[in-house]
């Protein structure tokens, strides 16, 4: 048994089982919608998923959770605290994947800091908790959680965690913010107990069509054309009065987008306007005060 969150007595494997449905979710909604993330990225992701939280099965963090849980302690020697996700690429059976030299990278950097720590990957460090903890359990962690495992571990990975990708690595830095934002953003909603989303067929451009019907509106110039260049970048420069909210909504149209104001009470006022007089339920809203606004 190994665990992956004390709150729920979650497992690793249950765990990661629910980020893998959210993954699911996330490639049935967009597929290749998403700029950048064909099926090579969509299967990175998978991989990056399968191993992001499997270094939780030291000994140390396992205590930590025991202890929290209130269950017997398991014997250790190391004493080693180092975070889990740097100790996770170490069980990455890369030589099995048949990946290119950049997508080791990508997968290791990926995994490496899906949490952001203050602490540097400190190689010794890693090196005893691999060797005398995780090596030692391989069969284990490798049954629990039904993957491969490195079956001997080069600590180059440390090397390349050390090695940070920069803006200056060009199109491997967009992958690189690609990759670890969605394992994030997935984590996150599988640690929630959360769909990662929801409401995905519901198109804006269908309810603001309809409003206005309803309203016995005409799209005039502007907004004829936004709608029907709903696969292009638009930059828009109009007036007041101009209906560029409306423009805006239906060039956004099947897709999810996020629209931005500078004051609170402009952005409460579309959001009323789209969620209760269109009728689109899918709108959320997010500022500082949101929680107080909603509730109100």
């Amino acid at each position: 048994m190994f665990y992956a969150k004390s709150e729920t007595k979650e497992t690793i494997r249950e765990h990661t089982d629910r980020l893998l449905d959210n993954w699911r979710l996330l490639k049935d909604s967009y597929g290749d919608r998403l700029i950048r993330v064909n099926e090579r990225m969509w299967e990175l992701l998978r991989l990056a998923i399968e191993y992001h939280d499997i270094g939780k099965a030291n000994t140390v963090f396992q205590n930590k959770i025991r202890r929290a849980i209130q269950e017997e302690l398991l014997e250790t020697d190391c004493d080693a605290n180092v975070p889990h996700n740097y100790l996770s690429v170490g069980l990455v059976p890369f030589e099995q994947l048949n990946l290119t030299k950049e997508e080791i990278r990508l997968l290791t950097h990926a995994i490496g800091y899906h949490h952001e720590r203050d602490k540097r990957p400190d190689k010794e460090a890693i090196r005893d908790i691999l060797e005398n903890d995780l090596q030692k359990q391989r069969e284990a962690i490798a049954h629990h959680m039904r993957l491969p495992l490195a079956e001997k571990v080069s600590f180059r990975f440390v090397d390349r965690l050390l090695k940070r990708y920069t803006i200056h690595d060009g199109e491997s830095f967009w992958d690189y913010v690609l990759l670890k934002g969605l394992l994030q953003r997935i984590d996150h909603a599988a640690s929630a107990h959360l769909p990662v989303e929801s409401d995905v067929h519901q198109d804006v451009g269908v309810y603001v069509r309809r409003y206005m019907e309803n309203k016995s509106f005409h799209l005039n110039d502007l907004q004829r054309f936004t709608a029907g260049h709903t696969h292009k970048n638009v930059i828009v420069i109009a007036q007041t009065g101009m209906g560029k909210t409306e423009s805006a909504l239906l060039w956004i149209d099947r897709d999810k987008a996020f629209f931005t104001l500078p004051l609170r009470v402009s952005i409460n006022a579309i959001y009323e306007r789209v969620r209760h007089q269109m009728g689109y339920d899918a709108a959320g809203l997010l500022h500082s005060t949101s929680a107080f606004y909603l509730v109100g």
